[in-house]
């Protein structure tokens, strides 16, 4: 019997991508209620929305995230679309997404040294941009980064 090549890792979800790359810029909810602005009760519901669409809620979104989002952290919304028509089309062919940072061709990690590329090929696991640690580290051990690491030269550039 051949070997069996093993399954490809399904891909992230649109609010799964829309967490790690507002995590990669170091922010939180918080940081980007008050980015967007408006009153405490429209801070505390564009909190609540992202929440629940990072969370996976199917509700609608859109406002939030092509009217409220963009400029407060960087994401690729070519990539974002993708990752909509692939959750109801699993066949839908996608652009190589980092699994840690979700950084991409069209919206890479940079640094001095220039925008980050992709490390070979792991079978089984959603691909991973060089700028990121090869061992995912569990979520709960990470520490938070403190937002004076992400001034001047940010890894992520906006």
């Amino acid at each position: 019997m051949p070997d069996t090549p093993p399954a490809a890792a399904p891909p992230m979800s649109p609010g799964t991508y829309i967490m790690k790359r507002r995590e990669a810029a170091g922010l939180s909810l918080d940081d980007v209620a008050a980015r967007v602005g408006g009153d405490a009760a429209a801070r505390a519901d564009l909190r609540a929305n992202l929440r629940r669409f990072e969370a996976g809620d199917p509700g609608e979104y859109s406002g939030l995230i092509y009217q409220q989002l963009p400029g407060v952290f960087p994401f690729d919304r070519r990539v974002l679309a993708a990752l909509v028509i692939a959750a109801s089309n699993p066949a839908k062919v996608l652009p190589p997404i980092c699994r840690v940072c979700a950084c991409s061709d069209f919206d890479p990690c940079v640094d001095r040294t220039g925008p980050c590329g992709w490390t070979p090929p792991v079978p089984g696991k959603q691909p991973l941009c060089t700028a990121c640690p090869a061992d995912e580290p569990d979520p709960s051990a990470q520490l938070p980064i403190p937002a004076a690491a992400n001034e001047g030269e940010a890894r992520h550039a906006a």
